[in-house]
């Protein structure tokens, strides 16, 4: 499932976008968001909901909602560090949403009461089991829509769903038609597909290929090493890959000072960046390598922009001099400890 931030989304266009998500899921009645007096935000759904056939419920949810929905968006616009920071702030919001239809319930003030309650929101829950968001949020909602207070009131809330930041995703994967009309949530991948038709493939030596052409000058160039950058004598040149080593780097971290191999690890973070939503994904993907002069900064940079041009070009057919190259920085990678070039992409 692909990370669409959709922090990037702001209020309105969250709101908007849940509309367009209900009504490809719940059916066509759903009404669009308006203001109410008391300041929410609301769409709302007359009629059945069969989660079973819905891309939010499917086989997490098989039974079925008859009557009176509303559904209320809740948009933070910097969520939380941790998904505890998230579940607390949720739980807030949706508190406040209830404690707004009790008072609505007692001041008569709502020309209809919900018989079902959507509260959907952009945050991440953790899906621990008890302890996570998810159930703990779930549980606060229960446990206030089920106090005497609230029953008093007149408000009887029969069920309740939560769309959090995860399923929202999910709802688009599974409705990409909706996620096109938010250019916030077009990814680069997004736009390469649409620019496949039109590509010459890496193998041809068309002119009209400035990819591949910039792919194979920069290869060939890069394989030099000019001694000068470290303050070696004149112009003389050596190859990359005949010389190339992976010098040991301090990486700080909360836990303490670690040393790592640079080039192993700057080519280990990008595999991850494109593990989308994986555990081990890294969600800050910039990289800053600092040392003195002629430490290897230049020299270390050089080696993995020729990595994942490797990557790039696999599969090609660049001729023989550009697949010298390409076999001799497999080779150097193979002796410093990657075992294969990277993804295509860092």
């Amino acid at each position: 499932m692909p990370d669409y931030d959709l922090t990037r989304l702001g209020t309105r266009a969250f709101e908007q976008l849940v509309v367009a998500l209900a009504r490809r899921d719940i059916g066509s009645g759903v009404q669009v968001f308006g203001d109410g007096r008391d300041g929410g935000r609301e769409a709302t759904f007359e009629g059945t909901i069969n989660w079973s056939s819905t891309s939010a419920g499917g086989a997490d949810r098989l039974d079925c909602w008859s009557g009176y929905t509303v559904l209320q968006a809740k948009f933070h616009v910097k969520p939380g560090q941790t998904p505890h920071d998230n579940a607390l702030w949720l739980q807030a919001q949706i508190k406040n949403e209830i404690d707004g239809w009790i008072r609505a319930a007692q001041a008569s003030t709502r020309s209809r009461l919900p018989d079902y309650l959507i509260f959907v929101t952009n945050v991440d829950l953790s899906a621990v089991a008890k302890v996570g968001g998810i159930d703990k949020v779930n549980q606060a909602v229960r446990k206030r829509l089920t106090e005497m207070e609230t029953t008093r009131s007149g408000l009887r809330v029969k069920d309740f769903a939560i769309w959090h930041g995860d399923q929202i995703r999910s709802m688009l994967d599974a409705n990409q038609e909706v996620r096109y009309a938010f250019p916030a949530l077009l990814t680069a991948g997004d736009v390469l597909a649409k620019l496949a038709p039109d590509w010459v493939s890496l193998g041809t030596f068309d002119a009209q290929d400035p990819l591949r052409e910039q792919l194979l000058h920069a290869i060939k160039d890069d394989r030099w090493i000019r001694l000068s950058q470290s303050g070696g004598p004149g112009e003389a040149k050596l190859w990359l890959d005949d010389i190339a080593i992976d010098l040991p780097a301090t990486l700080g971290s909360p836990d303490g000072d670690l040393t790592v191999r640079a080039v192993q690890r700057v080519l280990e973070l990008g595999d991850m960046v494109l593990r989308q939503r994986q555990p081990d994904r890294i969600k800050r993907s910039n990289v800053v390598l600092v040392g003195g002069p002629g430490q290897g900064k230049s020299t270390l940079s050089q080696l993995i922009a020729q990595a994942y041009r490797v990557a790039l070009l696999t599969g090609a057919s660049p001729g023989p001099s550009v697949q010298e190259v390409i076999d001799g920085t497999r080779s150097a990678l193979a002796r410093l400890g990657p075992s294969r070039p990277p993804r295509a992409g860092p």
